[in-house]
Parts: structure tokens; sequence; C-alpha cells
């Protein structure tokens, strides 16, 4: 490290010092400095979405659960004996939509890389 730390002074640290940082009461406030100059689209693409997905609780998967909820709720399991054609299809047509939406999750779920 070096450096005495000084208030308002900005102090680069290697990523091997963090367990010491860590440990000590003298850094309180800390900022994250990356340089992507050199990274190519995609991979700021991704990050990007990432970012993006943390801020603002929104994703894919959030709102795959939220609709499969919303079906599995509407969905009545006493409405598969019922006589009326009509009302057992929008149940089944319900059910359906449920199920690929649970179904669609447990894919994502299951790719998911963090």
């Amino acid at each position: 490290m070096g450096k005495e730390y000084k208030e308002g002074v900005f102090v680069e640290i290697e990523s091997s010092e963090w367990s010491v940082i860590d440990k000590g009461k003298r850094f309180t406030i800390f900022e994250l400095w990356e340089n992507l100059q050199n990274i190519d689209i995609h991979t700021l693409k991704l990050m990007s979405k990432g970012f993006i997905e943390v801020i603002t609780g929104e994703s894919l998967e959030n709102h795959l659960k939220i609709l499969a909820s919303n079906y599995r709720n509407e969905w009545k399991e006493e409405l598969w004996e019922s006589v009326d054609i009509e009302e057992f299809g929008l149940n089944e047509f319900i059910g359906g939509k449920a199920d690929a939406y649970e179904e669609c999750l447990d894919i994502i779920k299951k790719y998911r890389v963090m």
C-alpha cells in the first residue's frame, strides 16, 4: 500500500491488499474504478444489462415469476371436472400458461451463471 490515507485522497490498492483494508477501520468509503477502454461491445452490453437488472430489480426471471404466479393463482383445480366446456377450456388454458412459465423459470435457473 505504501501511502498514508488522508481524508479526500484516493489511494489505489492491489487486490491482494483487500483483506488488510477489510479488517481496518480507517478506510470506510470505496470506489471501484475499472479500465473499460479496450472491452469488446458484446461484453460491455452484457455488463450493462446486468447492472441495470440489479439497479432496477427487473429481469426476465422476475417477470416470468410474476406471470407464473399470476396464472397459477387464477387456475382452479376443481374445474378439471367442470361440465361447462368453455369454463373447462379456459381453466386448462390458464393452467397450461402457468406450467409453461414455470418451465421457462426452471430453464433460466438451470443455466444461470451467478
